[in-house]
């Protein structure tokens, strides 16, 4: 089952409709466990060795000066983060003070990904 999850999961999956192959084994485990017909949050894996950013660390003078603060003056902040533990998983959101903060709990099949995006939507 594992194998057939795996590749399910990796899009290769080539399905006939001869009743006597082994390509049924799918519709076989999407029956007897109904999660693994979810569908995941699984990448491409993708390797990229150069550098297309730049990292800048200003000084606390630089931070200081009015030419360049780290977050404009009129700015909202708002902070999210989602997280998973043994008993669960959750998302909470940090308003600055504008409105009441939110805490929301998500179901216990919910990854830390998953937490994360549903927590900046």
């Amino acid at each position: 089952m594992s194998n057939c999850y795996r590749i399910k999961s990796n899009s290769s999956w080539k399905h006939t409709y001869d009743p006597k192959s082994h390509t049924h084994a799918l519709d076989w485990m999407q029956k007897v466990a109904p999660v693994t017909n979810m569908e995941g949050d699984h990448m491409k894996v993708r390797f990229s060795f150069e550098k297309q950013y730049k990292v800048n660390f200003p000084d606390r003078d630089t931070w200081t000066d009015d030419h360049m603060p780290p977050i404009p003056r009129n700015a909202t902040t708002v902070f999210t983060d989602g997280s998973q533990s043994s008993s669960g998983t959750g998302v909470g959101i940090y308003f600055s003070g504008l409105i009441e903060d939110k805490s929301i709990p998500l179901s216990t099949e919910a990854t830390a990904f998953q937490a994360e995006i549903f927590a900046i939507r």
